[in-house]
């Protein structure tokens, strides 16, 4: 197994940028998933989605966070989600 940060290895190992920005965009993000997961796991419904889907808070604010951080990178520039009515645009 090689040894180095995940920065690294995608230094190293990717070749398109985009996509190794993104990598990392995921791997930052990491450790608020992990830690907000077990506080928002077993909440109980709150709404539903637009297709009448009972949605609980853990949906809710994957949704909401994964959105935010998607779209304010500038790497995603339209994202859609059951969670939302239509599409989140972003920069172009």
């Amino acid at each position: 197994m090689p040894s180095g940060t995940f920065d690294e290895y995608i230094g190293t190992h990717i070749n398109n940028g985009k996509l190794a920005e993104f990598l990392k965009l995921l791997v930052n993000m990491t450790p608020n998933l992990v830690r907000e997961f077990p506080h928002r796991l077993n909440q109980k419904a709150l709404r539903e989605n637009r297709f009448g889907e009972a949605t609980k808070e853990l949906d809710n604010w994957t949704n909401e966070y994964f959105t935010q951080a998607f779209i304010s990178s500038g790497l995603v520039h339209t994202l859609y989600s059951e969670e939302i009515d239509g599409p989140v645009n972003g920069k172009k």
